[in-house]
């Protein structure tokens, strides 16, 4: 269920004022990269208190489809940015990718999600194949490893960059196929979840 604009304002505000006092990143509102972005998809992006985690909750990120060889895909783009306290760095180490799957045998969902801290920094690309049959949540986690992905920080503006991509290949088999990239039990769990290390600059001077 999507947030009221006033409600996650409010929302946004709360943690921003708390993270800040704490040098943690400020909450981010999420931008799209253009209008076509995410076509009809809708999201939420939240920040826990703490700072230490960002995650994307995704109502209507999925795919469905008959039998008859079609090959359907959904996709996401987003822009997020994310303020630091002056003098410190942010990075990744940790992201979780969450959702539902119902394919029968042969029927095969890719999900792709490439991301970066803007699109001069190196970034990285995770992809996973989902193969029927299967009804169930799934949960894939990738753990990031030291020097693999570029921080940002220490006084240049910092974003995240996201493209997600969700494919369905039903073929010939049989029976009807739904794969999300969200939580279909209504729980506020991300679909993406960034786990994000905060570390203070060596030798930062603000400037003036």
């Amino acid at each position: 269920m999507r947030w009221s604009a006033a409600l996650l304002a409010f929302a946004l505000l709360g943690a921003t004022n708390a993270l800040a006092q704490s040098g943690a990143p400020q909450a981010p509102m999420p931008l799209p990269v253009d209008d076509r972005g995410c076509q009809d998809v809708t999201y939420d992006v939240v920040v826990s208190p703490d700072g230490e985690t960002l995650s994307i909750l995704f109502d209507n990120m999925s795919v469905s489809g008959a039998p008859d060889g079609r090959r359907v895909q959904a996709a996401c783009s987003l822009q997020i940015p994310l303020p630091l306290a002056p003098g410190y760095s942010l990075g990744v180490y940790k992201v979780d990718y969450r959702g539902f799957a119902r394919l029968s045998t042969r029927q095969i969902a890719e999900l792709k999600i490439d991301y970066g801290f803007g699109a001069a920094s190196g970034g990285l690309q995770f992809q996973r194949n989902i193969i029927g049959p299967i009804e169930d949540d799934y949960l894939f986690s990738e753990t990031i490893g030291a020097g693999l992905m570029s921080r940002v920080g220490c006084g240049s503006r910092a974003k995240l960059t996201l493209n997600a991509t969700l494919t369905l290949n039903s073929g010939r088999a049989t029976g009807e196929s739904l794969v999300t990239l969200d939580s279909v039990d209504g729980s506020r769990q991300g679909a993406i979840t960034f786990y994000l290390e905060r570390k203070k600059c060596t030798g930062f001077r603000r400037r003036q």
